[in-house]
């Protein structure tokens, strides 16, 4: 049976964290511990960076409890792992005599131990051996805050008169300004008034209304606008604004994963929000052309952020009964299965395939 194993974060404060590992079935002390990523089968070195070569730390600091080892880990176990939270880890733990593995849980929120201005590289190795107790830690006496006093705001200055707010100068109320009175010719064509009524000898014409000229400026605008859209193609429904793209095409296309920058591409597809079908889309043409890191990444990604659906289609990779040779898994893997089961069965309680092959595989 697999290990069962659990971080959960400590009272010691941020790079500290609690591991337990169940069903071990050796005698504590005098064991080690291998840390691979599933994201590139690296492992964790000594500085906290990846190698491709397994590095063994010593752990004899887990003690035995009730059915395995338990015990506090540093930040040269932590922070390497919270660091991207999405990225699955395998452990094994040896000893003289006995070996076992497991896929490693992380429970709740874990700070790294920048979050308390530390470093994994600061940290000395000699933890591991000789912990010093939390209570010894020296305590720096830390200098009063000296509060300024608050600057009295400054008084709203007024605002000017509307007249000068609008840049129209203002008029002096004693100045008289007189209109200065037409000039009118001393003959015109017309009399001003008909002598037999008394009425203006001619009236001025009508205004004519400018509503229909406004209307048929409109038509004729909406008319050559519209054969320029149409002759775009913006009115075919694959490329109206807003809607949804297929997969293949924009962000998550073809196109965009042939730029060689994975991470790039991984990013720019998930900030396009793309649907379950598009993600799984993508998978299989990632899969197809050899790219598993990009496979890998949405796989966990969105696994991760309770996509039951993709959850369960990473599973099945790693499934004995559903895995395939020529896919981005190198070879089956029964507890990473289950990891991923778990995943399906918390986000979707009531899917029947994820429950059925946790109980398959004895989780």
């Amino acid at each position: 049976m697999p290990l069962r194993l659990e971080l959960k974060a400590s009272a010691t404060g941020p790079g500290y964290a609690m591991l337990t590992v169940i069903g071990w079935k050796a005698p504590a002390g005098n064991v080690e511990l291998s840390v691979q990523r599933n994201q590139d089968s690296r492992f964790l070195d000594e500085t906290g960076d990846w190698t491709t070569n397994p590095v063994w730390h010593d752990v004899s600091v887990l003690e035995a409890i009730e059915g395995g080892l338990g015990g506090e880990m540093g930040p040269w176990l932590v922070d390497p792992l919270v660091k991207n939270p999405q990225v699955v880890y395998m452990f094994e733990l040896r000893s003289a005599d006995h070996k076992d593995k497991g896929v490693l849980r992380i429970l709740g929120q874990i700070l790294s131990s920048q979050a308390a201005g530390n470093s994994v590289r600061q940290e000395s190795r000699t933890r591991h051996e000789n912990a010093a107790p939390v209570a010894a830690k020296e305590v720096k006496e830390v200098a009063p805050v000296v509060i300024p006093e608050p600057k009295p705001e400054p008084q709203p200055q007024p605002e000017p008169e509307p007249s000068m707010k609008f840049g129209v100068a203002p008029i002096d109320e004693g100045t008289v300004v007189q209109k200065k009175p037409e000039q009118t010719s001393s003959t015109t064509p017309f009399p001003p008034h008909s002598p037999s009524t008394g009425e203006p000898a001619f009236k001025p014409l009508p205004k004519r209304s400018m509503l229909p000229l406004y209307l048929t400026l409109l038509a004729l605008l909406l008319l050559v606008s519209g054969g320029a859209a149409w002759y775009l193609g913006l009115f075919t429904t694959g490329n109206l604004p807003g809607a949804t793209p297929t997969a293949g095409t924009g962000a998550c296309g073809e196109e965009a994963m042939g730029g060689g920058d994975d991470l790039a591409f991984v990013q720019g597809c998930l900030k396009s929000s793309p649907s379950t079908e598009q993600v799984l889309a993508v998978i299989n043409a990632a899969k197809d052309a050899k790219r598993c890191n990009i496979a890998q990444r949405l796989y966990a990604y969105k696994a991760q952020a309770g996509d039951a659906r993709i959850a369960l289609a990473y599973a099945r990779e790693y499934d004995p009964d559903h895995f395939e040779a020529d896919g981005c898994v190198e070879s089956a893997d029964a507890e990473t299965a289950a990891y991923w089961y778990e995943i399906v069965v918390n986000h979707d309680p009531d899917n029947a395939e994820a429950k059925q092959r946790l109980q398959q595989l004895g989780k």
